[in-house]
């Protein structure tokens, strides 16, 4: 299954997509597991090991951090898995592609064409912004605009996107606000106009806010992998690929409505 992750540079997109597999470990059920299976998705390997190390996130070596890049996984529910770690990836041809996308600088910038092609085929979306740039205008303006003009560029109002995931990252589900209203003051209302236009009615949203950089409380660093605790991120990519919703997912309609558009 093909999809698109979407948002800005500093929207914690490549940190979301490192803690997968250890957010899905401890899930503690033996038949689900998340493995990468190319190179970029194995790449986010050593970032996060020194992140557990030395408390620094730094994607600066990354090979893939400067451009749009395919990450490559499987998201298994059927097998039992000897493994259970970070470091662990492998090469299959069966493997779902999800292409990250950065927001380019300049908002009447193109995207290339490899992802619009890319987007053409995509069953779902995920829109990613960090909670640390909530209630900012200027920002919630530019995902509409970027996420117009990417969809602009199908030339074709027949999308086969069906889920949409909004990740806000940075974020404890213990906020006093539902994941749908943080959202929205993140990523702003005029969103989801896109989606009105472009996608089937029959679309779901789901929201999500998710944090991979939590550890168990009282652990100084160096961290141990097992004082790892990524708070929720594998449950967009449930949704994503396997329909799993929270109790917050929305219909077309009822974002409509939520949103006044």
């Amino acid at each position: 299954m093909n999809g698109i992750l979407i948002g800005p540079r500093d929207s914690g997109k490549a940190s979301f997509l490192g803690s997968l597999s250890r957010s899905m470990v401890l899930r503690k059920n033996i038949q689900e597991e998340f493995i990468g299976a190319n190179q970029a998705m194995g790449d986010l390997t050593p970032v996060m090991t020194r992140w557990l190390e030395t408390g620094t996130l730094d994607f600066s070596n990354h090979s893939h951090a400067r451009e749009d890049t395919v990450f490559q996984f499987m998201l298994d529910t059927a097998e039992p898995s000897m493994f259970e770690g970070i470091q662990f990836w492998k090469e299959d041809d069966n493997a779902s592609s999800c292409l990250s996308v950065h927001h380019p600088k300049d908002t009447n910038t193109l995207f290339a064409e490899s992802t619009v092609n890319h987007l053409k085929k995509s069953e779902y979306c995920i829109i990613c912004d960090s909670i640390k740039h909530i209630d900012q205008p200027q920002r919630q303006n530019n995902h509409f605009e970027h996420l117009a003009h990417l969809f602009l560029q199908m030339y074709s109002l027949d999308c086969s996107v069906k889920r949409v995931a909004i990740v806000i990252t940075n974020a404890q589900n213990d906020q006093e606000q539902l994941p749908v209203d943080i959202a929205l003051r993140v990523i702003g209302k005029r969103f989801f106009e896109v989606f009105k236009t472009f996608c089937p009615v029959d679309v779901r949203f789901d929201f999500f806010l998710v944090d991979a950089f939590t550890v168990s409380e009282g652990a100084v660093h160096p961290y141990t992998l097992d004082q790892w605790q990524p708070k929720s991120t594998i449950e967009p990519m449930l949704f994503c690929l396997k329909g799993t919703e929270s109790k917050h997912a929305l219909s077309l309609k009822e974002v409509e409505v939520k949103c006044k558009i």
